[in-house]
C-alpha cells in the first residue's frame, strides 16, 4: 500500500535537489525565453504583415497556442526528459545509491514521488510562460500595440493543463 506522506516526502526531496541543479535552471530560462521569442515572431508577423494578406491574419496572437503549442510542449518535454534521465546518476555521484537502496519506502512511492517532483519541476517554467505571454498581451493591449494581446484564456488552460499530462506520460515512462 502506498502512503500518501511518504510519496509527498520524496517529491519534495527531488524537488529541493532538483531546484539546486545549475541545469534546471538553464533549462528553465532557456524554455521561457524561447517560448516567448517564439510567441513574439508569431505576433510580429501578425502585426507586421496581417494587412497584407489574411493567411498571415488568421494567425492573430490570441489563438498562437493552439498553433505553437506543440513546439513550446516539445521544449519542455525535452528538458523533462533530459532531467528525469539523470536521477540514478546523480544518485550514484552523490553517493547516495546505497542509502536509497536500504531505505524504509517502497519501490512504487520512491517512483511516484520522484516522477511527481520532476512533473512539477518541468510543470512550473510552462506556468511562468502562460502568465508571462498573458502579462505580454494585455500590457499590448493596453498601450495598442501591434504586437499582440493576451491569449486566449481557455485555450492556455488547455494548454497549460495538457502539458502536465504530457509531463506525467513521459516521466513515468522513463
Amino acid at each position: 500500500m502506498m502512503r500518501l506522506p511518504m510519496i509527498w516526502a520524496i517529491a519534495r526531496a527531488e524537488i529541493r535537489s532538483t531546484r539546486r541543479l545549475t541545469r534546471y535552471w538553464v533549462f528553465a530560462v532557456l524554455s521561457v525565453l524561447l517560448a516567448f521569442l517564439f510567441y513574439m515572431q508569431y505576433a510580429a508577423i501578425h502585426g507586421f504583415a496581417s494587412n497584407i494578406s489574411a493567411t498571415v491574419g488568421a494567425m492573430g496572437p490570441r489563438y498562437l497556442i493552439s498553433s505553437m503549442g506543440i513546439y513550446l510542449l516539445i521544449i519542455f518535454l525535452l528538458g523533462l526528459i533530459f532531467l528525469a534521465f539523470d536521477i540514478r546518476a546523480r544518485d550514484v555521484r552523490e553517493r547516495m545509491a546505497e542509502v536509497l537502496d536500504s531505505r524504509p519506502v517502497s519501490n512504487a512511492e520512491l517512483l511516484v514521488g520522484r516522477s511527481l517532483g520532476l512533473v512539477i519541476m518541468a510543470w512550473l517554467p510552462v506556468l511562468f510562460t502562460a502568465g508571462l505571454l498573458q502579462t505580454f498581451g494585455s500590457i499590448a493591449l493596453l498601450f495598442d500595440w501591434p504586437l499582440g494581446e493576451p491569449v486566449e484564456p481557455y485555450s492556455l488552460l488547455g494548454f497549460t493543463l495538457d502539458a502536465l499530462v504530457a509531463f506525467v506520460l513521459w516521466c513515468s515512462v522513463i
